[in-house]
């Protein structure tokens, strides 16, 4: 019995959170009595059903809501013109949530209730973006479905050619990592765009990609150099997101690794935190007009060259280490760095996983090539951007470039 009154109590605070959403507008006609009613009315079905051993109960009473529903929004109508069906349908939904709080996995239906709720409560944003999403980026999406759904359940889970360190699914289950990512990170920029300024611009460009960010940023600041403090402030916020996003691919290739990199990675943390703070206070009154374009990065041409790339860069740190030793390894991950971190962090930590290569070697490599991206990234801002904004790169990347050198030789 207790039991049972946990799930109807969680069965009926699901339907009351949902129906508090619902019921910020009385014009929707439903609201939190309605939506508990019909949490506990799924519940209690799913009770009766298993009780009485009818099955049929459950979508019984689930046709006989959306009767009841359809019959209250007709009436509606009459009186007045309703735009969408949201409400009813989240009607529908809330009584399959308190069915699936009483047969369970609980868990399952709370976590699916607070993203309906959430979902519910986001109807600005979510237009907002349906808005600001043209079909390019509509096309790159049904690509990742396609990177994501298609291609990788049918790559083979094992490993092939020369020294055994290539795994189809493995790589492309990383191309689906990282490609997620960046889309996150890319639907959020077309969601804020610009109305936070350019820190939280910065913050979610670097989501996609910081490379990405400093080449957009450094050529807005050249188009109009009165906004270069904001924009050396958006790069050096990319520039601090990249490593948690480092932190994050190791931790999901590589947890045991994580602890070994904490204090390098927090070195480095701080050394990108310093510019960053520094061009906040500096540009706090200055708000950039537009974001800078960026590509979507979700789309096939991206995770056929990124999968490439991951695979090139495992096979050669495996073949350095192999005929140069530590060495080999090192400079690979110079050069891996230079484009993107992703490939050579993520390659380094599944090697060290697989014990294909030393942990200490392996580290080293993911920071020399979180280095020489820092380099790259710091040359391009200062050549795309104003000729005044070069120094100020250049000594905000300093800042950066020393705590990561630091952490290399340190650690």
């Amino acid at each position: 019995m207790t039991e049972l009154f946990t799930r109807l109590a969680v069965s009926f605070l699901l339907g009351a959170f949902i129906g508090l959403e619902r019921e910020q507008d009385s014009k929707r006609g439903l609201g939190i009595r309605t939506f508990c009613l019909v949490a506990l009315m799924g519940s209690m079905s799913a009770l009766m059903a298993q009780t009485a051993d009818t099955a049929w109960l459950v979508p019984v009473a689930f046709l006989s809501l959306a009767i009841l529903l359809a019959i209250g929004r007709i009436a509606r109508e009459r009186m007045k013109p309703l735009a969408g069906m949201t409400t009813e349908i989240a009607a529908l939904m809330t009584f399959g949530l308190g069915a699936l709080v009483y047969y369970g996995p609980m868990e399952i239906a709370v976590a699916i209730g607070v993203v309906t709720a959430a979902v519910l409560h986001l109807k600005p944003q979510l237009h907002h973006l349906a808005e600001r999403i043209g079909d390019k980026d509509l096309y790159a999406m049904v690509q990742f479905a396609i990177v994501a759904f298609v291609v990788l359940p049918v790559l083979p889970d094992r490993t092939i050619g020369p020294l055994n360190v290539l795994n189809p699914h493995n790589v492309w289950l990383m191309v689906v990592f990282i490609s997620g990512i960046s889309l996150v990170g890319y639907l959020a920029l077309k969601v804020v765009g610009t109305r936070y300024g350019s820190l939280v611009s910065g913050v979610l460009g670097g989501v996609v990609s910081s490379t990405a960010v400093a080449v957009s940023f450094a050529q807005y600041a050249r188009k109009l150099p009165q906004f270069s403090a904001a924009s050396i402030l958006a790069i050096m916020a990319a520039t601090l997101v990249s490593v948690p996003r480092v932190a994050i691919e190791v931790a999901v290739v590589n947890p045991n690794l994580l602890r070994s990199m904490a204090l390098p990675l927090t070195v480095m943390l701080v050394s990108c935190l310093v510019p960053t703070v520094i061009y906040w206070l500096r540009s706090r009154s200055a708000t950039i007009e537009e974001s800078p374009p960026m590509k979507n990065p979700a789309n096939l041409g991206f995770a056929i060259t990124f999968g490439l790339l991951y695979g090139a860069v495992t096979f050669a740190i495996a073949l350095g280490q192999r005929h140069l030793g530590n060495a080999g390894v090192l400079t690979i991950g110079a050069v891996s760095g230079l484009p993107e971190v992703d490939a050579i962090t993520i390659s380094g930590a599944r090697l060290i996983g697989n014990g294909h290569l030393l942990p200490a070697a392996g580290i080293d490599m993911i920071l020399i090539g979180f280095l020489s991206n820092q380099c790259v990234k710091a040359a391009i801002a200062m050549i795309a951007g104003p000729r005044t904004m070069r120094w100020q790169v250049l000594g905000a990347f300093a800042w950066v470039i020393v705590g990561t050198a630091l952490a290399i030789f340190l650690f």
